[in-house]
């Protein structure tokens, strides 16, 4: 048992050798040691950030490139804890404002008048474990208009881009953050692309506010593509966004599963062109796309075309405490290619 113990700890060294905090201001060129001597490049942070390391970002706006690569995004690497909201004197997490001090990260790179020049996908995260946290951030501005096809980051994922794709798994951890003012064709606040992968991220206490997708999901994309997309998003609040369908959600799944956990949530003022104005589940070829409902308002959400329309596979579907404004023009929409 003695030479299993140091075994044990020889493992667990290296890690927490590894593990540190580093300090992120705008306007400063030291080596992110503490506040004094902080770095003002947040992507150079992240790109030295090794799993186990946090990240603290005081109240400012950061942008992922200098230049106007567009292509260039936030690449939170897995298992770092990234967390905003500092006023740049604080010694623990828990003594942050964030209703004062507001950290930024925007794709606004290029010319601040318009938004065809911005990151296609302000936020990056791909294969990102749980312990990957993004905690006190607005993230804003993404414009994902590029060429692809659907579901590729250039078109998708306009604030966070997240892959778990071809046997991958992304879980990331999503706390406090404020998804704003982002644009794409597909997904436009949060794109979860888990295509032969695994895409469960944790959302809690955050706001999907004034998003949009030419095309589906304005605030949130679910892709399902033979693989699992199943995040948890509690106590979140979903205003002003648009899409086609599915202006709150978007779920899709074809061969694939996609049962997430909507949990005490507001939807309002959510316009979908089409339907589902506040979530939209689409079921094809043989997929389990069945979303659990618990305890959410919808009020004020449009759609274009108005009165329910569920399929068969109703008895998959979990409603709790479940509201809403209009029986004319509901907020949640079920679509199966099986009837």
């Amino acid at each position: 048992m003695v030479v299993n113990k140091y075994i044990l700890i020889a493992l667990l060294f290296p890690i927490m050798a590894h593990s540190k905090i580093w300090f992120v201001a705008q306007g400063m060129s030291g080596d992110g040691s503490s506040w004094a001597e902080a770095q003002g490049n947040l992507s150079s942070v992240l790109a030295l950030a090794k799993s186990g390391d946090q990240v603290w970002v005081k109240f400012g706006t950061y942008t992922p490139t200098e230049d106007n690569n567009r292509l260039v995004s936030f690449a939170i690497p897995s298992g770092v804890a990234l967390y905003g909201g500092f006023e740049g004197t604080e010694n623990q997490v828990d003594q942050r404002d964030l209703s004062v001090y507001q950290s930024i990260l925007s794709g606004n790179i290029g010319d601040e008048t318009i938004h065809t020049d911005n990151s296609y996908s302000v936020v990056l995260t791909i294969n990102a474990e749980s312990s990957t946290i993004v905690d006190g951030f607005i993230i804003k501005d993404g414009y994902a208009d590029g060429a692809g096809l659907p579901g590729s980051s250039q078109r998708a994922g306009a604030g966070w881009y997240n892959q778990g794709i071809d046997g991958g798994v992304s879980n990331p951890t999503i706390i406090n953050c404020i998804f704003q003012n982002n644009f794409a064709l597909e997904g436009g606040g949060l794109y979860n692309n888990a295509t032969d992968g695994r895409c469960n991220p944790y959302i809690r206490n955050s706001a999907f506010i004034n998003n949009r997708a030419d095309l589906d999901g304005g605030a949130i994309f679910n892709n399902g593509l033979r693989g699992e997309c199943s995040p948890l998003i509690l106590d979140s609040y979903f205003a002003e966004n648009e899409a086609t369908y599915g202006a709150g959600i978007l779920n899709q799944g074809a061969q694939g599963v996609v049962k997430p956990l909507i949990s005490n949530c507001s939807f309002s003022n959510n316009s979908s062109f089409i339907k589902g104005s506040s979530i939209y589940s689409f079921n094809q070829d043989m997929s389990d796309c069945a979303p659990i409902v618990q305890g959410c308002s919808f009020e004020e959400n449009k759609s274009g075309i108005s009165g329910p329309s569920i399929s068969s596979n109703i008895s998959d579907l979990l409603f709790e405490s479940f509201s809403k404004s209009s029986a004319a023009k509901p907020g949640l929409y079920i679509r199966s290619t099986a009837n």
